[in-house]
């Protein structure tokens, strides 16, 4: 049985030469050759890939956020391909990932490939070993920076200073950017919270989280609830539970700005 394999790396060169030595190879097949993260995660869901020879670092979505951004289980086996980068080797030595330095040799390349076939027969630890790897990378990212949103068969990125509103959705999180365009992301408000940066985000209620910056102003509502009124009036409801935290959130964003901003927070 052949090894389905995807290519990941955004230089050329270095595609060629990977894919230069697996072709000679009679039991593997290369399914797709991606050099960026997005052609990655499209070609990866698709392709249902054994194994990915993935390159750390890339420019707009590095390897571990094109992992993090795959919508299927289970993950495919992974190679990284990486220049010399003292947490990732470290993180991959801990995790018991495999990787391969650039610039490599044919030799270490067949080796990578041997022990990712070995791998495979305890898919089982394998892969929970790479969940970790990610978990753990996750949170040593200070914050996200922006969102890979799926558009029917294409996906694009949208950066977080241009999205206004986070309303939970099941499995699912809808952002709503400043035109009022709505885009739906597989996330929790419990993750994007720990996620995003508390200068300029805000959760507002248990299923919704709003840009500090978004808010025109506050108004309170009898019941000790309140709404945040933003652009042509758009109104996201706030608990009480999360008014006090808004309503200090909001007093530190003008005394950072020195009175640049003219919020009516009275609530």
């Amino acid at each position: 049985m052949s090894l389905r394999v995807v290519i990941v790396d955004d230089e050329p060169l270095v595609r060629q030469g990977i894919e230069s030595v697996l072709s000679r190879l009679p039991d593997v097949e290369i399914v797709a050759l991606c050099g960026d993260g997005l052609a990655a995660i499209a070609a990866i869901e698709e392709q249902r890939p054994d194994l990915v020879l993935l390159d750390v670092q890339m420019p707009a979505l590095d390897g571990f956020e094109t992992l993090d951004a795959l919508d299927i289980e289970p993950l495919p086996g992974v190679v990284f391909v990486t220049a010399h980068d003292e947490y990732a080797l470290r993180a991959f030595d801990v995790h018991a990932v495999d990787y391969v330095l650039k610039p490599f040799s044919t030799d270490r390349l067949l080796t990578a490939l041997a022990r990712a076939r070995e791998r495979m027969g305890s898919t089982g630890r394998t892969r929970r070993m790479l969940r970790q790897l990610l978990e753990e990378r996750r949170s040593s990212q200070r914050f996200l920076g922006q969102f890979v949103v799926r558009r029917a068969r294409s996906l694009q990125f949208v950066q977080c200073h241009d999205v206004n509103v986070i309303r939970a959705c099941d499995n699912y999180v809808i952002l709503t950017d400043r035109e009022g365009g709505t885009h739906m992301v597989r996330a929790t408000i419990k993750d994007l919270v720990e996620r995003l940066d508390p200068t300029m985000f805000c959760r507002v209620h248990r299923s919704a989280i709003v840009r500090l910056e978004a808010i025109h102003k506050v108004r309170p509502r009898p019941s000790g609830d309140a709404d945040a009124v933003l652009g042509a009036g758009t109104l996201v409801p706030i608990s009480r539970s999360y008014k006090h935290e808004l309503l200090e959130r909001l007093a530190f964003c003008q005394r950072s700005t020195a009175g640049a901003t003219n919020r009516d927070t009275t609530a």
